[in-house]
């Protein structure tokens, strides 16, 4: 799936690409009316805790910036601790109704959380 995607919206996954290996990736949906949605991002659990979560979303939300993107949202699964610490220190905010239970199907809850570029 995400060959496919980055073939459709090269312009809106960035990857971390380790020769043979995918170190890691994040991958938003075009902008639409001035928003946009990061979809998911990765990385390789090696590589964790070293900053690359962070230079992909520094990436990423400067080229939506730049694409007249002044919104955007994202999805965590709400014991995910280390996300949203990240995604905070990006600015985003947590929807203020708190987790939305069931939000991929039962027992799949998700915080919303947004950022205003």
């Amino acid at each position: 799936m995400l060959r496919q995607l980055l073939a459709s919206f090269p312009d809106f996954v960035f990857v971390v690409d380790l020769g043979q290996d995918l170190g890691g990736y994040v991958l938003s949906t075009p902008p639409n009316a001035a928003r946009s949605w990061i979809l998911s991002l990765g990385i390789s659990p090696p590589l964790q805790r070293q900053g690359l979560g962070r230079q992909l979303m520094t990436r990423i939300l400067g080229h939506l910036r730049g694409q007249g993107v002044r919104s955007v949202t994202l999805s965590v699964e709400p014991g995910n601790d280390t996300a949203i610490a990240l995604y905070r220190s990006l600015g985003f905010a947590a929807d203020p109704g708190g987790p939305r239970p069931d939000y991929f199907g039962p027992g799949a809850d998700r915080l919303l959380m947004t950022l205003t570029l």
